[in-house]
């Protein structure tokens, strides 16, 4: 897993941002950043003097009750909120499973708006009085898990109240437990998600990726356009998924993006083909890099060739019209991959995608993020320097200077003057992140990602190529990126490029008030519908 870094929708290096509300979005599981986690101009609530308080962990668990003698059933389910705040959109929920018996107890845990699905518990007491579990997300430090205690009511055994201690602050807890057969929906509205039943086919692909030591197995979906409507061969489309270890569908906070377009496309006669990536789902990593440390953007473009060529081998594809659809750096991938195999690649779509280098757009979104916070143009000004000498220090491979360099930053973003300021577990967490981040900083992907020169790339990119790009785009900005991208594809005299600038729309394509990371998940449109059917009119048009 890549979990070095984060969701290709954010791509910052700013505040590390330990809210619990965040646990299934931070930089350790399908989240907001590559290095260190997602932030605001402000102090995020975890080190807010203010932050909301319940009962204490020691006091919420200490009717432990005795075990249950027999569970209720073999699958005991319970719905949850915690509430992180006073306002009235300041909540998640839910869900946690457990089954086994007393011997083997086993749990889960779904955030569907951060994110996390069947995420495994840890530490698990279950017992007729009590319920008490850690949830650390895969590849975190311990220091940043969520400690759950749950106390069930004496006056109605499907009812529990309780906290959750993450990094220091206490977040009151409220559950109800799932009958057996009860549908259970949780989680914001996601109206455009693609239902069955599904007016087209799709079948379960394996995309082979390479050979010898660096073979891999990319698990996907193919999607066909419904035969009866529609006469092959199609046109067809390879996804390309932004930063981060992502799934196929490209899913964060409960939005699936690509299963929005891919259903989009099928509709207008579009095959297409969409993979976990390397690591996630039913990926595998290549054998001499297990835990996915040393992959780069080049091997995700060259991973996209890789479903070209499967595609150009299907009797029902026209393998003069398949395409690369890229989102974030996935966009990047897309015109590496077509700037190697011109003749392979017939169309290029790239959405939010980067015509700087990483280190540029690093320095692009701090900014624009920071503004879009409504922070002053004094600490714009003062984080933009202490970000401009880490990412110089990252260049340079002062390996020493980097974690300090990390702690200045991090307090100047939240407004601290020093660790003296955290509470003990706060600090703990804090500390844990940032020596992370400190990792990450000399990892091969940003490394590599931090250097790319996407002009290098553009010149040779040949055929139609669309950029799409929101205008309120707080990660990749638009103004910043747009003009070098159609100046490189324009070079050469031999791409014919299409520009879209939405102006009301975010990184995600979303129509967006303010374009900053924190309004995803609350923005219930997956995609604005003016993006999908730009995509679609490009890409079926011909």
């Amino acid at each position: 897993m890549r979990t070095q870094r984060g969701f290709g929708q954010t791509m910052a290096i700013v505040t590390v941002s330990i809210l619990l509300a965040g646990i299934g979005a931070a930089a350790w599981a399908e989240g907001l950043t590559p290095a260190p986690a997602a932030a605001t101009p402000t102090p995020p609530a975890a080190v807010q003097p203010t932050a909301p308080t319940a009962a204490k962990p020691e006091q919420a668990g200490a009717n432990q009750g005795q075990p249950a003698a027999q569970p209720k059933a073999a699958v005991d389910r319970w719905r949850g909120r915690v509430q992180t705040g006073e306002g009235a959109n300041d909540y998640f929920d839910f869900v946690v499973q457990f089954t086994g018996g007393l011997a083997d107890k086993r749990g889960t845990i779904t955030i569907p708006s951060q994110n996390v699905r069947d995420g495994k518990l840890s530490k698990l007491s279950v017992h007729d009085k009590a319920m008490n579990f850690t949830f650390v997300p895969d590849g975190a430090p311990e220091a940043l898990g969520a400690v759950f205690t749950s106390l069930v009511r004496d006056f109605d055994p499907d009812s529990a109240s309780g906290s959750v201690l993450q990094n220091g602050v206490v977040y009151p807890v409220e559950l109800a437990r799932i009958q057996p057969g009860e549908e259970v929906a949780i989680g914001p509205k996601r109206p455009q998600t693609p239902k069955e039943p599904l007016p087209y086919r799709t079948s379960e692909i394996v995309v082979s990726s390479g050979s010898g030591e660096s073979a891999v197995k990319l698990a996907g979906t193919l999607t066909l356009p419904e035969a009866a409507k529609f006469k092959p061969p199609y046109p067809a489309v390879v996804f390309i998924t932004g930063s981060g270890p992502q799934d196929r569908d490209e899913t964060i906070f409960d939005h699936r993006p690509f299963a929005v377009l891919a259903d989009a496309l099928a509709r207008a006669g579009v095959a297409s083909v969409r993979c976990d990536d390397r690591g996630v789902g039913g990926s595998g990593n290549i054998a001499s890099d297990p835990l996915g440390q040393l992959s780069t953007t080049d091997d995700f473009a060259r991973d996209a060739l890789a479903g070209v060529s499967m595609l150009a081998g299907n009797a029902e594809i026209d393998s003069k019209r398949i395409g690369l659809l890229g989102h974030s750096e996935g966009a990047l991938a897309a015109a590496m991959a077509a700037a190697e195999q011109p003749g392979s690649v017939a169309f290029v779509v790239m959405m939010a995608g980067q015509g700087t280098n990483g280190e540029a757009v690093l320095k692009q979104q701090m900014r624009a993020l920071a503004i879009a916070g409504g922070a002053p143009m004094s600490y714009v000004e003062q984080v933009g320097a202490l970000q401009a000498e880490l990412l110089r220090l990252a260049r340079d491979k002062e390996t020493e200077k980097i974690r300090p360099a990390i702690e200045k930053l991090a307090m100047a973003q939240m407004g601290l003057t020093g660790m003296d300021q955290l509470r003990a577990k706060q600090k703990e967490a804090l500390m844990a992140s940032l020596d992370a981040q400190a990792k990450a900083m000399l990892a091969p992907w940003m490394q590599r990602w931090l250097a790319l020169e996407p002009r290098e790339y553009l010149m040779k990119v040949r055929g139609r190529v669309l950029v799409l790009q929101g205008g309120l785009d707080t990660q990749v900005v638009a103004a910043e990126n747009v003009p070098p991208i159609v100046a490189a594809l324009t070079a050469s005299g031999k791409a014919e490029v299409t520009v879209r600038v939405l102006p009301k729309l975010n990184h995600l394509l979303q129509p967006a008030r303010t374009g900053a990371p924190d309004e995803y998940a609350s923005i219930e449109q997956t995609m604005d519908p003016a993006a999908v059917q730009a995509v679609v009119e490009f890409v079926a048009g011909r």
